[in-house]
């Protein structure tokens, strides 16, 4: 199965981001579009999950070392215009995720050698600091990625992908066109206290 060509990075636009091999997108990888998650396992027909857009939203990635499945959830701005915690919400999201990923092997003992990347956000926003205040009480520490950027129009950081083979985390590039999923494109414009959902993308585990 060709997963996509990997090749180094260059220089990252960012001082602060770090730098990250580069990956090309391809339809092998398990999508996760906005408000929606994927997972996969290093032994999965599709072991690169993907998400493109980051930018105001984020993304975070998950994987476990022991299990070697992991997890890539985007994470969109919380409508604080509603009578609901965007904290609930955010907290609700990554559970969902990690409910899923237990599924797979991941274990309540094991969050805590999980590695964690929260990537994405403008500098100075509240859901970047909110999510890593939500895996903190879910027990995720070992947070290895916490990147922000100044100014949306850079690319360096907004589209990412994770490999369950390593837990590496990549930029992906060359992004190919792809159709979303109605119910997936109707979610991504709506924010509920229940959470992301399951991306529909049929690569995904389950």
């Amino acid at each position: 199965m060709e997963s996509g060509t990997i090749e180094e990075d260059v220089k990252p636009t960012e001082q602060e981001i770090k730098q990250r091999r580069k990956i090309d997108d391809s339809d092998e990888m398990v999508r996760a579009t906005m408000n929606t998650y994927g997972v996969t396992s290093a032994n999965h027909t599709y072991p690169i999950l993907k998400t493109v857009g980051l930018s105001f939203c984020v993304g975070v990635a998950l994987y476990d070392p022991d299990s070697k499945v992991a997890g890539l959830i985007h994470i969109i701005e919380p409508d604080r215009s509603r009578d609901y915690s965007a904290m609930v919400s955010i907290k609700n999201d990554i559970k969902n995720m990690l409910t899923t990923m237990e599924k797979h092997g991941v274990t309540i003992e094991a969050r805590k050698k999980i590695q964690a990347h929260i990537i994405g956000g403008l500098r100075g926003d509240d859901t970047p600091k909110q999510v890593r205040e939500r895996l903190h009480i879910l027990g995720i520490n070992n947070i290895l990625t916490d990147e922000r950027v100044d100014d949306v129009s850079l690319q360096v950081n907004q589209n990412i992908a994770v490999d369950a083979r390593t837990g590496e985390v990549f930029n992906l590039v060359n992004i190919k066109p792809g159709k979303i999923d109605k119910l997936d494109e109707m979610r991504g414009l709506s924010r509920t206290m229940l959470g992301a959902y399951l991306t529909r993308d049929r690569k995904t585990l389950s």
